[in-house]
């Protein structure tokens, strides 16, 4: 069995995702400690030094299991099924973001927080849901494509 890690790459408001300014401390503890991955929480990946990342993660032998969304909802309010068309663009891109991000660690992409809160209406509810399924086939479709032009 593997055990991994969360951490967050940037700073958040979610107090359960532990954050340091300096990840190596966190990877080589986590090594020490005998994880086997680290699981990335991460708000916007255009911000993250890709390369960095990959070379640092290699060098403590981690492996990057997951890829966390939740933070772009918690600290931007994007959401896949909101209501507001603007928003949900914004959250499929980044979406998209996190997919090509992922990419580079073949990586899973969790769909957490992202994928926005149901209003109570019912009527809004199920518009919510369509907007979601929408969402979601397109952010499927973006990665069918982006794993069948890399070959993984």
């Amino acid at each position: 069995m593997r055990v991994s890690f969360a951490i967050s790459l940037q700073k958040t408001r979610f107090n359960a995702v532990a954050f340091q300014e300096s990840l190596i401390p966190v990877l080589q503890e986590l090594k020490e400690l005998g994880y086997d991955g680290v699981e990335l929480a991460v708000r916007n990946p255009q911000e993250i030094d890709r390369k960095g990342l990959v070379e640092l993660v290699a060098q403590f032998g981690l492996q990057v299991p997951a890829i966390g969304t939740g933070q772009a909802f918690v600290e931007e309010g994007l959401s896949l099924s909101s209501l507001n068309s603007e928003i949900r663009r914004r959250a499929k891109e980044r979406l998209k973001d996190h997919i090509l991000f992922a990419s580079l660690f073949q990586s899973l992409v969790i769909i957490g927080l992202i994928r926005g809160v149901l209003p109570e209406d019912r009527k809004a509810k199920n518009e919510a849901l369509s907007y979601f399924r929408e969402s979601l086939k397109e952010c499927a479709s973006f990665c069918s494509r982006t794993r069948d032009s890399n070959g993984h």
